[in-house]
């Protein structure tokens, strides 16, 4: 089973092909167009073929954080050969500063699934999946997001996924119970449950208002974890058969050391209430994830020059610095390495917190830096 990052290298034409990946991609001045914002990532830069999930997050620089109350999904644009997150309100531009896991995928695990008359039902807010990686499977850990590629059609209505008893079919509705449009299309990826996934149910003890807090091995105490996640109705049966009209994201507590799934709208969330979690699993060798521990940023908190240390035989092809609204105040190409250290002159930058961008050629790191 595929359920986090694994890196695939393959000799091609096409250069390096990806596998699993997930990352953190941050609406900027930079990146933004209307209700548009372009990701630029090597896990999906000329990988038209990717199945792409996305989940809202809050706070990636920690404090507070930043809303975009819109329904979202992804497409490819191919005169850029670039994947873009989009509101699927057209008129509603991206949120500056907005923050997003994305989730990097491929067809092993995941399929796109068309909305048409055949597949329609119970009713016109539905749309039922017929694949072999779905039907019978009520267990499996499922997550969707709106894929406007196909046939160009907005879906601009919260979704979620339910379990077909009658039929043993996995479906995909609306929970404002509008119309799901004829011909739209979302990608679905679907896991066994495993140490890095599993199903989170809101309870009296977990949630407040609109949030409702997880507790993981994995996710305690570790505010660099990345996820994605999808409502699932009726999860743990009858008790579990509640609607929740509202787009939802993860933050992390940095108080309490707990990730927790809240509704941009703040609608709150109802006891029983189920969720999907699939997040990264920092375990396996690939090149990615080895990155993650490799490359080192010290001193951190920084008062005037951070230094970011490499292992050998890496190459740094970009550093960027943002700040907390998601602006980019730092970036540069060409800088002299010295015993494989890169120094940051942050020397200029008010206090707060930052999140450095380390873009290389084997993929990209990113670290929080406080400046006190």
């Amino acid at each position: 089973m595929k359920n986090a990052i694994t890196l695939l290298v393959a000799l091609m034409l096409t250069g390096v092909i990806w596998a699993q990946d997930m990352f953190t991609h941050i609406a900027t001045s930079e990146n933004i167009v209307n209700n548009l914002t372009v990701i630029d990532h090597p896990s999906l830069n000329d990988n038209e073929d990717a199945i792409v999930i996305i989940t809202h997050y809050w706070n990636p620089l920690g404090g507070d954080g930043i809303y975009n109350d819109n329904v979202t999904g992804v497409f490819y644009n191919t005169s850029t050969d670039r994947w873009i997150i989009l509101n699927q309100d057209f008129n509603n531009d991206i949120v500056e500063g907005s923050a997003y896991n994305v989730y990097v995928t491929d067809d092993s695990e995941g399929t796109i699934h068309i909305a048409s008359q055949e597949n329609e039902g119970p009713g016109p807010n539905v749309t039922r999946i017929n694949d072999p990686l779905f039907n019978g499977n009520s267990e499996g850990l499922a997550f969707i997001t709106n894929y406007f590629n196909p046939n160009e059609v907005f879906n601009d209505h919260v979704t979620a996924m339910y379990y077909d008893n009658v039929t043993n079919r996995r479906g995909i509705f609306t929970q404002d119970v509008n119309a799901i449009p004829e011909d739209a299309a979302f990608f679905a990826v679907i896991q066994e449950s495993g140490d890095f996934n599993f199903r989170h149910e809101a309870t009296a003890g977990n949630t407040a208002g609109n949030s409702t807090e997880i507790n993981h091995p994995f996710l305690n105490d570790n505010p660099d974890a990345m996820f994605v996640v999808s409502h699932y109705w009726g999860g743990l049966g009858a008790s579990s058969e509640i609607i929740l009209d509202a787009v939802k994201g993860v933050w992390y507590n940095e108080v309490e050391g707990r990730w927790n799934v809240y509704t941009e709208d703040f609608t709150e969330i109802e006891v029983g209430t189920v969720f999907d979690l699939l997040f990264l699993d920092p375990s396996l060798s690939s090149n990615q994830a080895s990155l993650a521990t490799e490359i080192l940023v010290a001193p951190n908190p920084v008062q005037e020059v951070t230094y970011v240390s490499l292992p050998e035989g890496l190459t740094v092809e970009n550093l960027q610095v943002f700040d907390v609204l998601g602006k980019q105040v730092v970036s540069f190409t060409h800088e002299i390495v010295f015993n494989q250290k890169i120094a940051v002159d942050m020397s200029a930058l008010a206090g707060g917190m930052y999140l450095l961008k380390i873009i290389t050629d084997q993929g990209t790191v990113t670290r929080k830096v406080l400046k006190p």
